[in-house]
């Protein structure tokens, strides 16, 4: 606990100050042997303020993970080193540049060394600190595997930050593809395709089709209109998303897209089976690793899958049977779950299957993306194409009428 005091120094000064204990009397004991009267000793509660925790809210997704990924690869390597859990977190928060993290870091040293379980103190910082990793360490703090625990964990977060980032990286090139061909076709109409008008307008020649969308588009009212709607549609979208029916028809939305669609059912599947098997490793119980693996996971449809299949679990079905009724599921993965089933091996199997769907997610992303390449080259050039065809038909038009 953390105590505000005032208290008389021999001389008779007053001094002001906090101090860190236990109690009250542990208190007032490192008061006195201090030399200092104690005059008030007063209970200090520092509560994260409501706008600290949205701000935290606020965060990128990356940004958490990173934080997550390196916390626990640091206290796994430091654990390991023979450093005291305190001098780690130290460690971690004096190189802790955020605001946010520091003082997250700074509050969890300070429980952890008035005696809380690390679990516990983790829990405390639920705004930073996912369900996931505070059962895996209220389970590795039970069987004193903490390390081995926070390195698979470290293993987690580290393989969905790089299929986070594979995904960023995958969308740059198109987008700038796009956007390029975009900002030359506007370049165009408002600044050549305008002199060539005036050129026909001498002439009397009609403006071919073209020519005329390419102006009509151009112009700054068109684009004031087009902005306007785009930003209010935008903005109806993400509020309808921010309610609970619309984050479920997102999430559902997500999983029927063409050809992304099954790669990212694939990217959870996997997600779910890494968080099964660390949590069955750990000594956790079935039903609660499910319970687990429901808070952990990231869409909606997922996770009312894992819900029925707790409830199926409860009255005494297996796990082979409720997945070989889902006709998402992969074939290989129930057969795999079966011969874990069988063999008392269902956590190696889990992973073993988590490692595969991985494979299959990576591999069908490179194949995304090297197919996405020359389509996007297409679609560029086409909209090149147009745009030439456009300045160069006005040309031909008033050469024509020249002649």
């Amino acid at each position: 606990m953390q105590f505000t005091y005032d208290a008389c120094t021999p001389e008779g000064n007053i001094v002001s100050g906090q101090l860190i204990a236990k109690s009250v009397e542990e208190a007032q004991k490192q008061l006195h042997h201090q030399g200092l009267f104690v005059l008030s000793l007063k209970t200090h509660r520092r509560n994260i303020s409501l706008i600290r925790k949205l701000l935290a809210r606020m965060l990128p997704y990356n940004s958490r993970i990173r934080f997550l990924s390196r916390f626990v690869r640091q206290i796994s390597a430091l654990g390991r080193a023979g450093l005291p859990f305190i001098t780690s977190i130290q460690i971690i928060a004096d190189e802790t540049k955020h605001p946010i993290y520091k003082q997250a870091f700074t509050k969890l040293g300070q429980d952890v060394a008035l005696g809380k379980p690390l679990a516990d103190a983790i829990s405390r910082q639920g705004h930073l600190f996912p369900p996931l990793l505070i059962q895996m360490t209220a389970a590795a703090e039970a069987t004193g595997n903490l390390e081995e625990v926070y390195s698979r964990l470290g293993d987690n977060y580290e393989r969905e930050l790089e299929f986070r980032r594979k995904i960023v990286g995958a969308a740059v090139y198109p987008v700038l593809v796009l956007l390029l061909a975009l900002f030359g076709a506007i370049g165009v109409s408002k600044i050549v395709l305008p002199q060539v008008e005036e050129l026909l307008a001498y002439s009397n020649a009609p403006l071919p089709m073209a020519t005329r969308i390419i102006l009509f588009l151009g112009q700054p009212v068109v684009w004031h209109q087009i902005s306007l709607t785009f930003g209010l549609l935008l903005l109806l979208a993400f509020v309808f998303f921010l309610t609970p029916f619309g984050a479920a028809v997102q999430d559902s939305l997500q999983l029927r897209i063409p050809i992304i669609g099954p790669l990212i059912l694939h990217f959870h599947l996997a997600r779910t089976c890494h968080c099964l098997s660390l949590c069955l490793d750990c000594g956790i119980h079935l039903l609660a690793a499910l319970d687990i693996a429901e808070d952990a996971a990231l869409n909606r449809n997922i996770q009312g899958e894992i819900k029925k299949m707790k409830a199926g679990t409860r009255i005494g079905l297996g796990l082979t049977s409720q997945l070989r009724a889902l006709k998402v599921i992969p074939r290989f993965l129930v057969q795999m779950v079966r011969v874990g089933e069988e063999t008392g091996s269902l956590p190696e199997m889990l992973g073993q299957a988590a490692d595969i769907l991985d494979k299959d997610v990576h591999h069908a992303l490179d194949m995304t993306i090297t197919w996405l390449e020359p389509m996007l080259i297409i679609v560029a050039g086409v909209v090149v194409g147009f745009v030439v065809f456009g300045l160069m038909m006005p040309l031909l038009t008033l050469v024509d009428s020249i002649s």
